[in-house]
């Protein structure tokens, strides 16, 4: 995969690296993190697995930064004090719940940094990245030209730290728009006739439409609401968990029954665009052993028209769906939002 590299117009080291350890939960210190290193799919970056530990609450990790003397003698000029004229930071998102943090390490000996972090597990998803910056925080007018002479100028970088949090399948990318209607003045006639209904699922060989019905006020205002705690942020998952799960599972049937499959000649043709990449999400849990589209698509066709296997399909269907949405973690979140209220 091609990388991005910048270029900066004076000295500049990527060689600045972020340790973490000792992870800890202060609300409950007889936990024990599993931490171990995850694959890192392919980039830069660090990974720690966090996903077999469910229930802690908060944590608290020590944060190492180094770099090395000969390094910052390229960078900065001698007899630099590295406490007034620096800041080391390390930045802490979740690109999931869009949270942002922001923590200064204190320099030690050596071209080291060192501080603490603590993250709250309500505000989190997914996963956490953490990277580490070198920034001047003052001016340096008569500096050589090779070297960075501005505030806030980042001097070094290390390669980000990701924690993973939940076993969480990505979406297919624009599977599903989502579209706010009053049923009652719809112009499709079967939506009008149900305008009571919460939603409909419009699906079509294009991009399927969710539709949520603006007639009810409070269902728009549940999901749009900001709050981390409290009532409308139960809700909120919950809600959200609903949905997904019952629009997972229409995806999923209509694509098994778009396969088209002729058994009397053993013909089988995978459905086009997102119908097959639902049932490739699918099957990868369902049957993992079939790795051959055609084994994995025929099998697919011949439980759907069994009578005594399609309710076997469905359940398993029903689980997977549990999987991808996260079921059993957005209901003890939406009771933590509660008890926190």
């Amino acid at each position: 995969m091609p990388q991005t590299q910048r270029l900066y117009p004076y000295n500049f080291s990527s060689g600045l690296h972020l340790r973490l350890a000792d992870p800890y939960d202060p609300s409950d210190e007889s936990h024990m993190f599993s931490w171990g290193r995850a694959a890192t799919g392919g980039d830069d970056a660090e990974s720690f697995d966090l996903r077999a530990d469910r229930e802690w609450k908060s944590l608290h990790v020590e944060l190492e930064a180094h770099l090395s003397e000969e390094e910052l003698g390229r960078l900065l000029p001698k007899g630099s004090a590295l406490e007034r004229e620096t800041a080391l930071v390390v930045s802490v998102r979740c690109p999931t719940t869009k949270y942002r943090h922001a923590v200064k390490l204190t320099p030690s000996a050596g071209g080291v940094w060192k501080g603490d972090l603590l993250l709250a597990r309500r505000d989190l998803r997914s996963r956490v990245e953490l990277q580490p910056r070198l920034i001047r925080t003052s001016t340096l007018p008569s500096a050589p030209e090779e070297l960075a002479s501005h505030v806030f100028a980042i001097v070094a970088e290390g390669r980000p730290v990701r924690l993973f949090l939940d076993d969480v399948d990505r979406p297919i990318r624009g599977t599903v728009r989502v579209m706010w209607e009053d049923f009652r003045s719809s112009t499709n006639e079967w939506k009008k006739r149900h305008h009571n209904d919460l939603y409909f699922l419009e699906i079509s060989d294009e991009m399927p439409i969710l539709w949520l019905n603006e007639r009810h006020v409070s269902l728009r205002a549940v999901l749009h609401d900001k709050s981390r705690k409290g009532i409308n942020a139960g809700l909120q998952e919950l809600m959200n968990g609903w949905l997904a799960e019952v629009v997972w599972l229409q995806l999923f049937t209509s694509s098994v029954g778009a396969i088209h499959f002729e058994p009397e000649v053993d013909e089988v043709v995978a459905p086009l665009g997102w119908r097959r990449d639902v049932l490739k999400a699918f099957v990868a849990k369902m049957y993992p052993d079939l790795q051959d589209e055609t084994a994995w698509l025929r099998k697919l066709a011949e439980l759907w028209r069994s009578p005594d296997e399609v309710g076997d399909l469905t359940s398993r269907a029903a689980t997977v769906v549990q999987t991808i949405v996260r079921s059993q973690q957005r209901f003890t979140a939406s009771l933590r939002a509660v008890e926190e209220s």
